[in-house]
């Protein structure tokens, strides 16, 4: 795999199908929310006062993502990935 400024280049095997593809890139979009995300929870809990318990990334359809105050975990759309790495915290 390759990036530069505006593609990403996924090097596979030949037979590789398209489902495989996003599979691959929805892994390396999870690991690199996994590394960016504390950063941002960080920031800000400072600003609202408040605390998060733990954080989970999932494909979401209609959402950026979604919160429970009980238990204070906050679940992010996988598809934030692309503007968490152009804005990085």
């Amino acid at each position: 795999m390759a990036l530069n400024n505006k593609y990403i280049d996924l090097y596979v095997r030949p037979g590789t199908t398209a489902l495989q593809c996003q599979n691959i890139l929805n892994k390396l979009y999870r690991n690199e929310m996994k590394e960016l995300v504390p950063t941002y929870i960080k920031k800000w809990e400072k600003v609202m006062h408040v605390k998060v318990n733990e954080f989970g990334i999932k494909l979401m359809k209609t959402k950026w993502g979604t919160c429970n105050i009980e238990s204070k975990r906050i679940w992010l759309n996988l598809e934030l990935d692309g503007t968490l790495i152009r804005t990085k915290a």
